[in-house]
Formats: structure tokens, C-alpha cells, sequence
């Protein structure tokens, strides 16, 4: 195993790895981050890909998430059979990190509380995930055990998660023995109303190069299926979703790659979707 130095060290599996670098004034590197709609909600799964080893993973602004200084990651750990190729996180030096998601300034998805999170660990220690709301509420915790199978490596990546199902965590919280413990594919969501994600997708056709008919019409048709919404004619809204479905298939290998054509149908899909689970 590559020796990263002597200026502090990390305890795990019994041996000692230096550490070259400590976590400061540390800017993240371009982490992976994939955004997904999923049943009336919208998520964001962090790989940790991209970052530098040994520092801080720090603000995310795309998702407005904000970890700890103390989090940071490494590539190509005492590791095998990560759920993403090389990269997971951790915390140092105290037992514990934090997460928040709340940032007026975020320009993007999680301006605002989210619902559910989860990741992937594996470690010597036991790790707890805990939740709260905006006044410092505990909302809900989770356990999970040390999942270390003896050996040389750690191979075993459990699942923890926990789903409140309402828009109201602001902070997490990891705990456990620093430096022992590690995750990945931390995954975070939100419901997302069939409005925001209609004004989302507005947003999403404006950025395409699209020409002014084509443009015009498929964002024509998402100002009246959010007036549909809002004086409650569900039914309707969601033919017109299906019309606006049917004329982006048109424009398939035209005015739209298939790429696009295909974001742009599963977000409409999306809607429906959560419309239809969501009718009384």
C-alpha cells in the first residue's frame, strides 16, 4: 500500500497509514454528483469521485449541501467491492460530522429541507446516522454495526437510510470512531411538487438550444398544465403532459438529440407519475 507520509496517521485494520496532507482551508474538487427524479422526488446521489485525497469534501452548491471541514475522502483505500469505483469519505480527529443541506444560496436542488438519506459504510466501527430539523429536533437515528469481515481489506458495504417522508431534515449527523469508519454513494432526496418540478423543467428547455417554435411550444404548453395544477384539474393537466410528451418524441433525432429527448420525457413522466399517486 502506497505510504502517504508520517505527519499523522490513520488507525484502521489494525495498521497505521500516514497522512500527508490535513484538512484546512481546503477546496473540493469536481465530486460527482447525479442528480435523478424518483417517485414525486428529486435526488442527488454523491459518488465522492473527483475529489483530492485528503481534503475536504466543503460546500457542494449545485445541491446546497455543506459538510463538515472534518469530512474528507480517499481513493483507493484499504478497500474492495465499493459501490463506486475508487473514492469514499470520512471524518477526522473527532467523533463525529455534519451535514446541512438548508442554504438560501444554493442554486439548485436543496435549497430547502430534504426527506431521506442514505449511504453505503464499511468499517471497524459502528457508525450512527442521526437527523434533525430546523430547531435542532431530532427527527430520527439508525445504527449500524461494524461490518469488518477480518482480513486485510474491508469488503462488506452495508446499507443505512433513514426516510422521514416530509420536506423537514436540515442537518445530519455521522457518528462514530474517526477515521475508522467510511461511505459512500451518499444519497440525499426531496419531494418535489409536480409545480416545482414543471418550473424545473421550464428551466431545463430554456437552456436548450432550441429554435423559437419548438421552444415556444413545448414551454407554452407547461404554462398552461401549471395553471391546470393550480385550479386543480389534475386529469387534464396530465393529457396535456402526455400531448407534451408525445410532440418532444416528435422532435426525437430533429431538434432534439435523443439524449435530450429522453430527459426531457422521463422529468414529464415523472410528473404524471406523482400526479397519479397523488390524486384523491
Amino acid at each position: 500500500m502506497r505510504k502517504l507520509g508520517k505527519f499523522s496517521v490513520l488507525v484502521i485494520l489494525g495498521m497505521l497509514l500516514g497522512m500527508s496532507v490535513l484538512p484546512g482551508q481546503v477546496v473540493a474538487g469536481e465530486i460527482e454528483v447525479i442528480i435523478t427524479q424518483e417517485d414525486g422526488m428529486e435526488c442527488a446521489l454523491v459518488t465522492f469521485e473527483g475529489n483530492i485525497d485528503w481534503t475536504g469534501v466543503g460546500y457542494i452548491p449545485a445541491i446546497g449541501m455543506d459538510f463538515s471541514p472534518n469530512f474528507v475522502t480517499l481513493t483507493n483505500g484499504p478497500w474492495i467491492n465499493i459501490p463506486s469505483p475508487n473514492t469514499a469519505g470520512f471524518w477526522l480527529e473527532i467523533d463525529n460530522t455534519e451535514i446541512f443541506f438548508s442554504y438560501s444560496d444554493a442554486s439548485h436542488t436543496f435549497d430547502e429541507p430534504i426527506c431521506a438519506i442514505s449511504f453505503y459504510y464499511a468499517g471497524v466501527s459502528d457508525i450512527t446516522l442521526e437527523v434533525f430539523d430546523e430547531n435542532e429536533n431530532t427527527l430520527a437515528s439508525i445504527t449500524g454495526p461494524s461490518n469488518f469481515q477480518g482480513g486485510d481489506v474491508l469488503d462488506v458495504w452495508d446499507l443505512i437510510s433513514i426516510d422521514i417522508g416530509q420536506n423537514i431534515i436540515t442537518k445530519a449527523r455521522l457518528s462514530g470512531i474517526p477515521m475508522r469508519v467510511f461511505i459512500d454513494d451518499l444519497k440525499v432526496c426531496r419531494i418535489v411538487s409536480p409545480e416545482v418540478a414543471i418550473e424545473n423543467l421550464i428551466d431545463d428547455i430554456e437552456n436548450m438550444e432550441l429554435n423559437g417554435g419548438n421552444a415556444n411550444s413545448f414551454l407554452s404548453k407547461l404554462d398552461n398544465i401549471l395553471m391546470l395544477l393550480e385550479n386543480g384539474n389534475d386529469d387534464v393537466a396530465i393529457n396535456l403532459l402526455e400531448a407534451l410528451i408525445n410532440a418532444i418524441e416528435a422532435q426525437r433525432g430533429n431538434k432534439l438529440t435523443d439524449e435530450e429527448a429522453d430527459a426531457l420525457i422521463e422529468a414529464a413522466q415523472n410528473i404524471i407519475d406523482y400526479i397519479n399517486n397523488n390524486l384523491t
